[in-house]
């Protein structure tokens, strides 16, 4: 049954045959050995947890795999969900490898010009974007700036520019970290942007 599932799961993923292969050969051979040694310890509920552990492990392996065949990880949307399980909204996660950041003025403000595949979704359906959640660091670590309204920036041919505010801050480098973005489209919910994306800056 594993073997099944996971064979099912590798074929989802474009890579060469070769290489579906020889992962699917390694996570076998890695499943028998370990079902091999917890046999010896006389606990029959042991094995289906070390099969999907085995599992678990293959699958993370062949994200890896993919991510090393594009060269990026690749966004997904994901159902939001409410207390009674009816589904509320959408987000999209993962964005890091897709959006392209760059700091691009500081003065009494910070702007920020991203670059997107416009020809893609979500990216295509959105009109505007914004930046809904961030912080901003001293070299020591210390927050200085966070989470402060963002100008909402219309999306033309896959490029944005946002702006924050900043406070008053000592001279030196900082660094302004990015999680979430807000895009929008006319008559369509927002739809937030998950990822991590990180800009060193100096005052």
């Amino acid at each position: 049954m594993v073997e099944k599932k996971l064979t099912e799961e590798m074929k989802k993923i474009e890579m060469p045959v070769e290489m579906q292969k020889r992962i699917l050969d390694k996570c076998y051979s890695e499943q028998e050995e370990m079902i091999m040694k917890k046999n010896s310890v006389k606990n029959g509920f042991r094995k289906p947890i070390v099969a999907a552990a085995v599992l678990a492990g293959c699958l993370c392996l062949t994200g890896v795999t993919a991510m090393a065949a594009t060269g990026k990880l690749t966004g997904f949307f994901r159902d939001v969900k409410g207390m009674f399980g009816a589904v509320t909204g959408t987000t999209y996660e993962q964005a890091t490898d897709e959006i392209e950041m760059c700091i691009t003025e500081v003065s009494d403000i910070l702007v920020i010009d991203m670059k997107m595949d416009g020809t893609k979704a979500p990216y295509r359906e959105l009109e505007t974007i914004e930046v809904s959640k961030w912080k901003i660091a001293s070299e020591s670590g210390e927050e200085v700036a966070k989470d402060e309204v963002s100008t909402v920036a219309t999306i033309a041919d896959g490029t944005a520019s946002v702006s924050v505010a900043l406070p008053e801050m000592a001279a030196g480098t900082y660094k302004l970290v990015i999680t979430e973005l807000t895009g929008k489209k006319k008559a369509d919910q927002p739809l937030p942007i998950h990822g991590e994306w990180e800009c060193e800056f100096s005052r």
